[in-house]
């Protein structure tokens, strides 16, 4: 409202300066015109929203015969100002905004899935490697749970947590299947199953990886998704 005041008078201001000095070419009524494309020309330049300016000037008044000089002193006054707004934190799009950053992450983790970020190419180990092996493969490849496969089913998961509990003196002796997280107690999901669902799980569990299974034999292992994956395929669909 401001800003519209100011353009008003400063519009006013030029329509009775030029009509005094060119009174055979601008009219009373012409004159009275640069109210309105003042109004429109300061808003477009300081909050940088050209046709903003031009729809919201042309409802208030109802009139749209003065469209082409409107469009064309928003477009002067956008461009002379293109550079400098006084709404400094001004966002580029919606999806910049953190009032409606959450919502727009919903609505795409929603329409993807599973499928679409997890890993296929999954490093298991057996229930029968000691502790030590379990923080070897940790130190060596960076991942900090690696899901546990007997006769090629899953039955278990085990973490750096888990192996950390053991005392140092009994990780060679110690076996993957006496401290990890067995199947029954696990929290997995789908390929079909929506990225939306899989990060809750994720949250509200305080985990950082779901064994991807299959819905109908969930002993049959298809790979492995982190929050890490989430996160990156949630940049890139942005």
């Amino acid at each position: 409202a401001p800003t519209l005041a100011v353009g008003a008078t400063l519009g006013g201001a030029f329509g009775i300066v030029a009509h005094a000095m060119f009174p055979g070419i601008i009219g009373d009524m012409q004159s009275t015109s640069f109210v309105l494309i003042g109004m429109a020309a300061l808003l477009a330049g300081v909050a940088r929203v050209p046709i903003a300016a031009i729809v919201i000037v042309s409802e208030l008044t109802g009139n749209y015969n003065l469209l082409p000089p409107l469009m064309f002193a928003s477009t002067i006054a956008y461009l002379v100002t293109s550079n400098w707004t006084i709404y400094e934190k001004q966002v580029l799009a919606r999806v910049d905004s953190p009032a409606h950053r959450e919502e727009l992450t919903i609505d795409i983790l929603e329409n993807a899935s599973v499928r679409d970020a997890m890993a296929t190419d999954v490093m298991p180990v057996n229930t029968k490697n000691s502790v030590q092996t379990v923080l070897h493969l940790i130190t060596r490849y960076g991942h900090i749970g690696y899901p546990v496969l007997a006769d090629n089913h899953l039955v278990g998961i085990v973490t750096f947590k888990d192996a950390e509990r053991v005392p140092a003196e009994d990780r060679g002796e110690v076996l993957v299947e006496q401290v990890m997280t067995s199947a029954t107690s696990l929290i997995v999901t789908y390929p079909d199953e929506s990225l939306e669902d899989a990060l809750r799980k994720l949250v509200l569990n305080d985990i950082g990886r779901l064994p991807v299974v299959d819905r109908d034999d969930q002993s049959k292992l298809l790979g492995i998704v982190t929050k890490s994956d989430i996160i990156r395929l949630h940049a890139q669909l942005r």
